[in-house]
């Protein structure tokens, strides 16, 4: 089952490249498009991705003109192995305006797991899309924001909301999180549970964590969700607040971690298993039980759950012995396919660690060594059991094991070009995106499994 980020669709970014180009003042009209990073389904046979064809328009205002772009999104998606049956749709019925090209960052996609439909969420409105028949239809209400969404099977979403409420600052909203049936009216759904007046400045919190987290982080199977109480600072740029873990069968909440704030720099994230059945909680703490924690002393918040169970698994010690003072991780910390490892990169080596006992292994040291064999590759995951990838000692992609053995290289885009990929599931296939647009290929050599 899928939710906003399909644990069976890997994401890479090689280059990184902003296809939304700033209005440059002066202008009297620019033509600009933004492309978002495509989606496999997950039978991999379908992939779609969602475009802005931008104008800038000059709109009166204040006895002045303000400058804006007026974006026409459609989404548009197609069989693989067809691309000439390909289909679009446009998505809003009235222009967007914003000040630049607006889809990438603003607009998210997820297949239903039995590739029937699409669910699009973009401008504070939650869509589903049938592909055989390209109709779509609105499955929340207005005058919500949508933060955060799951499929649950292949017939509902559950997703979360605020709500503003009258009486209150505009910046207070209520939480709350919905199961709603994609062929039912949005009347007709279903409350799992609503936090009142709990988030501070929801837009700003939104876009707070857009290039690391949504706010909400569902598990693949739809049926529980990790959410952080947020309490954000205007003068000291920080966040706060504790985490939940809600089972959105049960509407239960089970507050976990630390009491602490961090800085707008620095690290929150979920990483759920592909199976659901465990979560890394991971937050960088700037401040803990009153303590501050003063550079270039780091502090990890490292929790994993068993939602299932209950079982909370702290890893924050010995995480923190090995990664603490002056140490910088660049990504976040992320499951292998079959759950077996978390993958760990510092700014210079990349590890696996072990959970029990917990244990670190320099597999990127290995791979890669340089500096004297003090630094190595990063490691990044791959959508194929036992394998990853890295940089080889030639400074090539390449594909590896979990001992560090270079297999075969690894045929992705790299140097200046401004490309960037997806791959689809078991690593079969690639998606390059272009400012151009997106193009599907074979991946040569395939990834071999390690059980093959």
């Amino acid at each position: 089952m899928t939710g906003i980020h399909p644990s069976r669709v890997l994401r890479i970014v090689v280059v990184a490249s902003c296809c939304a180009v700033a209005v440059t003042s002066g202008c009297a009209y620019e033509d600009d498009r933004d492309i978002t990073m495509p989606v496999f389904s997950a039978d991999g046979s379908l992939i779609a991705y969602g475009v802005a064809n931008g104008k800038l328009r000059f709109l009166p205002a204040a006895n002045l003109f303000k400058e804006v772009v007026e974006s026409d999104v459609a989404i548009h998606w197609w069989p693989v192995d067809r691309p000439e049956d390909g289909r679009h749709v446009p998505v809003a019925a009235k222009p967007v305006m914003h000040d630049t090209v607006w889809v990438r960052g603003r607009l998210f996609l997820a297949f239903s797991p039995d590739s029937k439909h699409l669910a699009v969420w973009i401008k504070k409105r939650l869509f589903v899309i049938d592909i055989a028949s390209g109709e779509q239809r609105p499955v929340t209400p207005r005058g919500e924001v949508i933060s955060s969404f799951a499929w649950r099977g292949n017939d509902e979403i559950a997703y979360a909301a605020h709500t503003w409420i009258t009486g209150l600052r505009k910046d207070v909203s209520d939480r709350t999180f919905w199961r709603t049936r994609i062929d039912s009216p949005a009347s007709q759904r279903k409350l799992i549970r609503r936090d009142k007046a709990v988030i501070t400045n929801v837009s700003r919190a939104v876009a707070f964590y857009r290039n690391r987290a949504t706010l909400e982080q569902w598990s693949p199977n739809g049926r529980y969700v990790i959410y952080l109480d947020m309490e954000l600072g205007y003068k000291k740029q920080t966040v706060g607040g504790r985490l939940r873990l809600l089972d959105a069968d049960t509407g239960v909440t089970t507050v976990f971690g630390r009491t602490g704030r961090s800085s707008e720099f620095s690290y929150y994230t979920v990483a759920w298993k592909a199976d659901s059945s465990a979560a890394l909680s991971f937050r960088e703490l700037r401040e803990v039980a009153g303590r501050k924690i003063e550079f270039p002393d780091r502090f990890y918040e490292t929790i994993v759950v068993h939602p299932a169970t209950g079982k909370m698994q702290d890893l924050t010690e010995d995480f923190n012995r090995s990664f603490s003072r002056g140490i910088r991780l660049r990504p976040h910390p992320q499951w292998t396919l079959e759950g077996s490892h978390l993958i760990v990169n510092t700014e210079g080596n990349g590890y696996l660690a072990s959970l029990d006992p917990w244990q670190l292994d320099p597999v990127g040291r290995r791979l890669a060594p340089r500096g004297g064999g003090k630094f190595g590759s990063t490691l990044h995951p791959l959508p194929v059991p036992g394998r990853l990838w890295g940089w080889d000692s030639d400074g090539r992609p390449c594909i590896l094991d979990y001992n560090g053995r270079r297999l075969s290289r690894f045929d992705i885009p790299t140097g200046a070009a401004r490309v960037e990929y997806v791959l689809g599931p078991k690593g079969r296939r690639i998606a390059l995106v272009t400012p151009e647009g997106v193009t599907v290929r074979p991946l040569a050599p395939p990834i071999t499994p390690s059980d093959e």
